[in-house]
């Protein structure tokens, strides 16, 4: 195989099955980086520190196959490469890429500005817009190591809504605390940790 996709035609190849690369872009693959297993059959695999499937990162490396197709000109020349599948390497499959690093955590959600580690767990908080009765009301949204989080009805925010993002922001952020700190809680409490924030 002699054509060497671009990083973005990678990045969406990945995207396709899932995963997401690195934000600040892969290292742009090179022809020698592809293996043919066949005239018609060839690989790229990529790190498996470079993506991420929702926020885990995979164990081994993920492997981009991709399968010779011919354009049904007469003399069988012409052809393209269609991604076949990708996928992460079983255990015991060779790659010249490399595993999971030992100080990489299998949850580890790429570098973002709405996401933060506290108490070993990652929090991403964020805010919905929503009109009610024809005013923005914002509503927060909380994941916690990529799983999304219900707010009970122990939870005190305004039954609308925040009157702007950062309140509704915040809010998340707050509660993502809460759960951390107080697994085992029903989340009355909840008010004194906002209390304290203030």
């Amino acid at each position: 195989m002699t054509k060497a996709f671009s990083r973005e035609e990678i990045r969406d190849f990945l995207a396709e099955y899932s995963y997401t690369s690195n934000p600040e872009g892969l290292v742009q693959p090179l022809p020698m980086d592809y293996v043919s297993e066949t005239d018609e059959v060839a690989y790229l695999d990529i790190n498996a520190d470079a993506v991420r499937k929702g926020d885990i990162v995979p164990d081994r490396p993920v492997r981009i196959t991709f399968q010779k197709i011919f354009d049904g000109h007469p003399s069988g020349t012409l052809y393209h490469w269609k991604v076949k599948s990708v996928e992460e390497l079983a255990p015991g499959v060779q790659s010249k890429c490399l595993d999971r690093h030992q100080d990489t955590p299998k949850v580890s959600p790429w570098p973002d500005k709405k996401a933060f580690e506290h108490g070993g767990h990652w929090i991403r908080a964020e805010a919905e817009k929503t009109n009610v009765a024809e005013n923005d009301l914002w509503r927060p949204k909380l994941w916690i190591d990529g799983g999304i989080q219900a707010f009970s009805a122990f939870t005190p925010y305004p039954p609308k809504g925040f009157n702007n993002e950062a309140d509704a922001v915040e809010y998340a952020k707050a509660y993502g605390k809460w759960i951390i700190d107080h697994p085992s809680s029903s989340g009355t409490s909840l008010d004194d940790l906002l209390k304290d924030k203030s």
